[in-house]
């Protein structure tokens, strides 16, 4: 194996943590070369609705509890489920300690998107836009953060993979054909697949996992 050509990739919560990964080696000399993400979590810091930092939510990640219960569930009024299952499950953060200055430094260094520099290396997400567990405009905001950080337009480098916002899952997606011609391809970039779930990528026949494998690859070809 080529040690020195090393693309970092995950889906979902392995999502999270290749790019947790990825943080952390920017301190360290490595030779991660590149990012590739599906569907992955990127902020798990619940900030209230109307914070300039906070990330609007959509799909299940966006519902927020109605009322706060006791322990073992330790849910809290207004707090949204993912942050929920990442603080309570993952993190093992209580309720009670939820908002101490001690747990919004850890889910704070735990979110991505809150530790992004310029150096990070360059970055393909791909995720659909029916996604109803993590919510596609963490991607959204992920990429757009990136770019302007490198100071390019925050706009460019994201993509639908058919015009109208998403074709359905039988058909075939223009990721390929977006990359298939004789340019290079954008280095930060945001593949969104029309209608696909999340997981999409397990149902390797799909028409939109296949043609959003020909674009990895052209991808990854003009990193390495």
């Amino acid at each position: 194996a080529d040690k020195t050509s090393i693309v970092a990739a995950g889906d979902s919560a392995g999502g999270h943590i290749a790019a947790c990964l990825v943080q952390k080696a920017q301190t360290l000399s490595t030779n991660i070369k590149g990012l590739l993400l599906f569907y992955p979590v990127l902020d798990v810091l619940d900030l209230p609705r109307g914070d300039k930092d906070a990330i609007d939510l959509e799909g299940i990640g966006n519902l927020r509890f109605p009322l706060s219960l006791p322990s073992p569930l330790n849910y809290e009024a207004g707090q949204s489920f993912l942050s929920w299952f990442w603080s309570r499950w993952v993190a093992g953060i209580s309720a009670e300690d939820a908002h101490t200055p001690e747990a919004v430094q850890r889910l704070t260094e735990a979110s991505p998107i809150r530790q992004l520099q310029p150096n990070f290396p360059p970055t393909l997400v791909l995720h659909g836009t029916s996604d109803g567990h993590v919510p596609i405009s963490h991607s959204r905001a992920f990429i757009r953060k990136l770019r302007e950080l490198r100071g390019e337009e925050s706009g460019a480098g994201s993509d639908s993979d058919s015009d109208g916002g998403g074709a359905d899952a039988g058909e075939s997606s223009s990721v390929e054909s977006e990359w298939g011609g004789s340019g290079k391809p954008t280095t930060d970039r945001l593949v969104e697949i029309g209608t696909a779930p999340h997981s999409f990528s397990l149902f390797m026949n799909a028409a939109p996992t296949e043609a959003a494998t020909a674009g990895i690859r052209r991808w990854v070809a003009h990193l390495l």
